[in-house]
């Protein structure tokens, strides 16, 4: 209305704006990340690729937009390390576990080429 000349003051200049709370996100208890890990069933193609990717997500804290915009030369099995761009488009390497490392070179060896 000021803008267009109705009013002469905005009445609402002075009101303080109350500021939203940032609040942590909530963790999960050991037995149901054991039962998220092991929900996949591994003797399918895509239940074995879930498997992967949740297991990468568990051992290094890979955000799922990282996890689905990963490329093969991203990754080092030798070195147990994954290349990711992250937020803010900043590159950096992560390293993952013997596990999730073993489960990612058996996906790319006998299950990526049915995707």
């Amino acid at each position: 209305m000021k803008n267009n000349n109705h009013i002469q003051h905005n009445p609402t200049d002075k009101l303080i704006i109350p500021k939203k709370i940032k609040t942590l996100p909530h963790s999960i208890d050991i037995s149901s990340i054991d039962k998220l890990l092991n929900s996949p069933n591994t003797q399918t193609n895509i239940g074995f690729r879930d498997k992967v990717m949740l297991e990468l997500m568990y051992s290094s804290g890979l955000r799922v937009s990282e996890i689905i915009s990963l490329k093969v030369f991203n990754l080092s099995i030798i070195n147990n390390s994954v290349r990711v761009i992250g937020k803010g488009n900043k590159e950096r390497i992560v390293p993952v576990n013997d596990y999730a490392s073993r489960m990612l070179k058996d996906y790319l060896e006998n299950y990526r080429n049915f995707f």
